[in-house]
């Protein structure tokens, strides 16, 4: 989870930035911007099935990088709400962090390959 939200690891701009690739686009979409940490976890394609196992719990939306501080931290007030919203919250919070989890573990593993 650190490293998604710091945007160091394996994404394809960080690399560039430590001259470990020769350009920043994303290997598995050619998005050819940058494929930093907003672009794997909320865009592109190649994690699409990962991002839809979200929609359950939040409200059949898909996660934003506008919704990742009410996921990590819950929304303003919650103290005040009542045990089933604190007990929502906190498997979204598991959740979102599991997905990020296996997004970069699998964006890891597949660096590790390209690189052998």
């Amino acid at each position: 989870m650190t490293q998604a939200l710091f945007g160091h690891g394996c994404f394809q701009a960080y690399l560039l930035r430590m001259h470990r690739v020769a350009d920043g686009s994303c290997v598995y979409c050619g998005h050819l911007v940058d494929d930093d940490a907003a672009h794997t976890i909320f865009t592109c394609p190649q994690w699409d099935n990962e991002r839809e196992v979200m929609r359950p719990y939040i409200n059949g939306r898909l996660p934003t990088p506008e919704n990742v501080i009410d996921l990590l931290c819950g929304p303003v007030g919650m103290e005040n709400t009542g045990v089933n919203i604190q007990t929502a919250f906190h498997r979204a919070r598991s959740r979102f962090c599991n997905m990020v989890e296996r997004i970069l573990s699998n964006k890891e593993k597949d660096e590790r390959d390209r690189q052998a």
